[in-house]
């Protein structure tokens, strides 16, 4: 199954390396029946990646926008920050709280940061 995780790799490639062709065709071998073998948000991913190169192929974007907008794609966004800890007690000296931060929305395999912070 193909992941949201996979799709965003092939796109980060196209950003660092900006080669448009080498792109399309790993793009294309990634997303061939996609919708019948990708997780939803991969689905979702490609979809909006095949409307970005429809509009560059009908001339409405240049390779160097195409990039812009592939990096929005690529930027982390935050969806919800939970206090894992959060009784009275755990504000006393030397007590420890814990936030999980879902790093990506579009992740099929999410992700999450944990932090530690220690109150002195």
């Amino acid at each position: 199954m193909v992941s949201a995780y996979q799709v965003r790799e092939v796109v980060a490639g196209f950003v660092q390396r900006a080669n448009l062709d080498d792109f399309v065709m790993e793009f294309s071998k990634l997303s061939f029946d996609i919708r019948n073998n990708g997780d939803p948000q991969a689905i979702e991913m490609a979809k909006n990646v095949e409307d970005q190169l429809a509009l560059l192929h009908v001339g409405h974007l240049s390779p160097a926008e195409l990039r812009e907008k592939f990096r929005g794609l690529l930027r982390p966004r935050w969806t919800e920050i939970k206090v894992l800890h959060s009784s009275p007690s755990a504000w006393n000296s030397g007590s420890r709280i814990g936030i999980t931060f879902p790093l990506l929305e579009t992740m099929s395999d999410p992700m999450e940061l944990q932090l530690q912070f220690q109150i002195v």
